[in-house]
């Protein structure tokens, strides 16, 4: 039977490595400088490179360090996707010529817009201008993690009752009607939704751009108690400026949520509707920074950005199990979900919430044990490539 093989894309230069921050402690610095002689004994020409992003590089080599700890098989893609972005374009514990075109892959790296690897981003259209390319590439249909229903994620999870149950405000996935295309018909009208939660009172919300993702930052909108729909068309305009636009037209292109306040916001990392791993939500924080032996990180940050650092592992402990029940109402609401990240808080009266759900794909590590996170998704991708 065949072997797993993965697949690892950098974000960025993979000889680069960044300059050693001083402002951690001491034993941070030691991880820092452990995982740069681990990546210099992979690829030897390893540089600094003062361009470097100091996260965004742990968090990349940290999955592909535990990717080599396998055992399995790891090949490179061209980290910009080039002109053919499923060309292999060198090995890391293995010569190129020993892939197999046939064999399953595990894809743990960088994922590029448009990615031509995902199943469900493999129809003619995506894949125009693409050549087939020379020379050994992976086949998209290789690809058995992630799965092609988790791509589609961003786009439904607030619709799953199993969430709604358990976010803690009103959510709602909605659209902008394209007044110039009005046969581009849109579902769930934002100005009607945020007209109706304003029969209850006044609506302090956040707009958030789900399609396309991470264009903008969630949007602030105030809107009155008894506001139309029309008036609170015009707030919503004022809110998003440009992005009201770049919107219209788009189905569910938008996620309207009540704004409310949440601290401890902490990740926890879903595969196969099991909790396998998690971190705070702490931007400065890489792998480096995990402290600790189990697979959820106890460091949680009060208000995010505030820099109040401190270990609640009680704290963590609850986040844990409360993620392990959403998991489960999760997977038997949506089964073809894989695997996903399921970000979660406290309200002002300490009752724990989900903020959001998003695909394995480019997702934040921070203080992650990678080595978990890695380990669940290789057999999980054997389960479905059946060889586990």
């Amino acid at each position: 039977m065949a072997r797993l093989q993965i697949l690892w894309r950098p974000i960025a230069d993979h000889l680069g490595v960044p300059i050693e921050r001083m402002e951690g402690a001491e034993w941070e610095r030691r991880r820092h400088r452990e995982a740069v002689a681990r990546h210099r004994a992979l690829f030897p020409g390893v540089h600094e490179d003062a361009a470097q992003d100091f996260e965004d590089w742990h968090e990349s080599v940290a999955r592909l360090h535990a990717a080599v700890a396998t055992g399995l098989p790891v090949f490179l893609l061209d980290r910009t996707g080039g002109s053919d972005p499923c060309a292999i374009t060198g090995a890391v514990n293995a010569a190129v010529e020993d892939f197999d075109p046939e064999a399953p892959c595990l894809h743990l790296g960088t994922f590029i817009r448009g990615e031509t690897l995902l199943p469900i981003a493999c129809d003619d259209e995506m894949r125009r201008g693409f050549p087939e390319g020379q020379g050994t590439r992976a086949r998209p249909g290789q690809v058995v993690w992630p799965v092609d229903a988790d791509a589609r994620l961003p786009d439904g999870y607030a619709e799953l009752r199993s969430f709604r149950d358990r976010a803690g405000r009103r959510v709602a996935f909605c659209g902008i009607p394209d007044r110039e295309a009005p046969e581009c018909v849109v579902r769930n009208d934002i100005a009607a939704i945020a007209s109706e939660w304003a029969r209850e009172g006044d609506v302090d919300a956040l707009i958030k751009l789900v399609r396309p993702a991470k264009d903008y930052a969630p949007m602030p909108v105030r809107i009155p108690q008894g506001a139309s729909r029309e008036e609170a068309d015009h707030a919503i305009l004022l809110a998003m400026e440009w992005a009201y636009e770049r919107a219209a037209g788009l189905p569910d292109a938008l996620l309207l949520q009540d704004r409310i306040p949440m601290r401890d916001e902490y990740r926890v990392i879903v595969v196969d509707g099991r909790a396998v791993a998690g971190a705070g939500c702490i931007e400065r924080f890489a792998p480096p920074s995990r402290i600790g032996s189990g697979p959820f990180d106890p460091q949680v940050e009060g208000i995010r950005g505030s820099g109040c650092i401190r270990g609640d592992p009680a704290l963590v402990a609850r986040y844990a199990a409360f993620a392990e029940e959403a998991a489960e109402d999760i997977a038997r609401e949506a089964p073809l979900w894989g695997g996903y990240t399921l970000d979660l808080a406290q309200d002002e009266e300490g009752r724990v919430l989900v903020v959001e759900m998003n695909p394995l794909m480019n997702f934040g590590l921070y203080a992650m044990d990678a080595e978990a996170v890695v380990h669940a998704l290789m057999e999980a991708a054997e389960r479905r490539a059946g060889i586990r």
